[in-house]
């Protein structure tokens, strides 16, 4: 039988039991009985069908709350994956920018290097030069020096000599031998004068290239102190821009390490977030028993409610 009103179905069977189903869906609400016990007993039994089918709806609405809930934490899970992901990939870019910017000022630190090295060499190579040349001088100083005192002991020695010789001379002025001898004596010491005087002026010379040379090794080492302090501020550099750039690579490498983790990562949270056909079928058909057992349980509360009403009425009779 159908009614309209309640949108109903019941069904009777052999036993003697009307069976109620729901017009819409199919779904069985529950049953009539067309020799009921007791009102009171019917009230205690319905009662304690509530109180069983309240705890089943319970139940089926957590397995749908859990179901749903699950499907909301592989969805948040994959969010943040995503997210981590993204991050961690702007970070790798942010590392290889770094790296770019480290490998172009360890370059530019290495051309100066390298200019700064050719600069100092050259510097060292015309200091030992200079320093050669100026031991050089001071060599030919020295023997400069030397041949003079020795001009010099050489006058000292022909004076000498032609002191005698005239001596000589004066006591034989006839003696035509000791005139010549005293003659040569005399001009071996104007030419020994005249060695002393080219010895002199030699060690002059050789004085005055001293003090230019040591000029010029004075401005040798100036340059070579000068390239030296340069050479040392840019290798210092050239250190630390190697430094920077090693770091920058190790980042780099660590960086990328992380975004390929974090991508495989969000990847498969994001894969498990899906909700498969075989979840979805799981989720629709505890729904649908949720549904079921709700609906169960509001009819049984409208049933208890249509008792507990049948009590307070009063009882009709015949006259009624």
């Amino acid at each position: 039988v159908l009614c309209a009103e309640t949108d109903r179905v019941l069904v009777g069977d052999l036993t003697g039991v009307v069976h109620v189903y729901n017009a819409k869906d199919g779904t069985r609400i529950g049953e009539l009985s067309t020799n009921p016990p007791a009102l009171a007993t019917r009230i205690q039994t319905t009662q304690q069908a509530l109180q069983q089918q309240e705890a089943a709806a319970t139940q089926a609405a957590a397995q749908v709350a859990a179901l749903n809930q699950g499907i909301a934490d592989r969805k948040a899970a994959a969010e943040a994956a995503t997210k981590a992901a993204n991050d961690a990939a702007t970070a790798a870019q942010t590392a290889t920018t770094a790296k770019a910017t480290a490998d172009t000022a360890a370059a530019q630190q290495l051309q100066q290097f390298t200019a700064a090295e050719g600069v100092y060499k050259t510097a060292d190579a015309e200091r030992a030069k200079a320093a050669a040349s100026t031991d050089e001088a001071l060599k030919a100083v020295n023997e400069a020096q030397a041949a003079e005192k020795a001009a010099q002991v050489a006058v000292t020695t022909a004076e000498a000599a032609a002191t005698a010789a005239k001596e000589a001379a004066a006591a034989k002025p006839d003696d035509a031998n000791l005139k010549t001898a005293a003659e040569a004596a005399v001009k071996a010491v104007a030419d020994a004068a005249t060695a002393v005087t080219q010895a002199t002026t030699k060690r002059a010379d050789t004085v005055k290239l001293l003090a230019t040379r040591n000029d010029v090794q004075i401005a040798a080492t100036n340059q070579f102190n000068t390239a030296k302090a340069a050479y040392d501020q840019v290798a210092k550099a050239k250190a630390a821009a190697d430094k920077a750039a090693a770091d920058a690579a190790a980042k780099l490498q660590a960086a990328t390490t992380l975004a390929t983790t974090r991508k495989a990562e969000a990847d498969k949270a994001v894969a498990t977030a899906i909700v498969t056909p075989e979840q979805q079928k799981q989720l629709d058909e505890a729904t649908a028993a949720a549904n079921n057992t709700a609906a169960v349980v509001a009819a049984t509360k409208e049933r208890l409610s249509r008792l507990q009403a049948a009590v307070n009425r009063p009882p009709q009779t015949a006259a009624n």
